[in-house]
C-alpha cells in the first residue's frame, strides 16, 4: 500500500531469487536505516513507530545536524522499547554491527 514507509537503506535476509519474484515484506528486514536532515522529526515519530509495529527488529536514525545515530531496538506493537544514542568517538554495537565507531559513519 501507499501508506508503507520507504526506508532510506533496508538489510535484507538473504534470497536465492534476490526478492526479483516478490517485494521485500516486514519479516524479510533485519535494518531499515533513515538519514534525516528536514525529515527528522517525521523519521522518529511517524516512521520508527511503524517500523516497530511491523517487527522489524533494529532501525536507525542518522541524524545529519545532531551528528548522532539513534538505534531502535526491541520493537513492540507500541514502539521500540530501546533507544541508543551514538555520537563520534563512540563505538557502536547493536544486533546488527559490532564494533564500529560513529564517526566511520556520521
Amino acid at each position: 500500500p501507499d501508506s508503507e514507509p520507504e526506508p532510506d537503506i533496508a538489510v535484507l535476509k538473504m534470497r536465492s531469487d534476490l526478492y526479483s519474484d516478490a517485494h521485500p515484506r516486514a519479516e524479510d528486514i533485519l535494518l531499515v536505516i533513515e538519514v534525516a536532515g528536514s525529515s527528522l522529526q517525521k523519521d522518529r515519530q511517524v516512521k520508527m513507530p511503524l517500523y516497530a509495529e511491523a517487527g522489524i527488529p533494529e532501525a536507525w536514525v542518522i541524524d545529519l545536524e545532531g551528528k548522532t545515530i539513534e538505534v531502535y531496538s526491541s520493537p513492540a506493537p507500541e514502539g521500540y522499547s530501546r533507544i541508543d544514542i551514538y555520537r563520534r568517538g563512540d563505538v557502536l554495537e547493536t544486533g546488527m554491527v559490532k564494533s564500529v565507531e560513529a564517526g566511520q559513519i556520521l
